[in-house]
């Protein structure tokens, strides 16, 4: 979503800026699922949508693609995870509202409900009842499977 508003370059700066030099941005939500299925260069179209999604669901990966060997593809470190995650809740909680940070709480609310709409239950929220809300972000590799929340 927010790459639709900025661009990949202002999303970077803007990581850059918060001392984040790891954590790199170079795919959005539909050119990573595209190249890991060997579909980079299709239209984006309902139909490429569904063979994607298809090809993903039946792990019909390309292990050649950049996303898996480009190092400067969509990569973080855990602690640069962990700062954006403190800078989404620490404007939330009550006790700390005297230095909350850049963002207002009314964004951080806005983002962790993004983060709470991930659907994939098999990493962190794995053990926890279903009643149990967590906001996550998975995250992997050819070799690593990662969930932060």
């Amino acid at each position: 979503m927010l790459l639709g508003l900025v661009t990949k370059d202002a999303v970077n700066a803007r990581l850059r800026k918060r001392r984040l030099i790891r954590t790199i941005v170079s795919m959005g939500s539909r050119e990573l699922p595209y190249n890991l299925v060997g579909l980079t260069d299709a239209p984006d179209t309902p139909e490429t949508r569904q063979t994607a999604l298809d090809r993903l669901r039946h792990r019909e990966v390309d292990l050649n693609a950049r996303a898996y060997h480009d190092p400067a593809t969509n990569m973080t470190t855990p602690r640069e995870m962990g700062v954006l995650l403190e800078a989404i809740v620490r404007p939330m909680l009550a006790e700390c509202a005297s230095s909350a940070g850049p963002l207002s709480a009314t964004v951080c609310h806005g983002m962790l409900d993004i983060l709470r709409r991930q659907h994939d239950r098999s990493r962190l929220a794995r053990l926890l009842p279903r009643a149990v809300e967590i906001g996550h972000k998975t995250g992997s590799d050819p070799h690593v499977s990662n969930d932060v929340g």
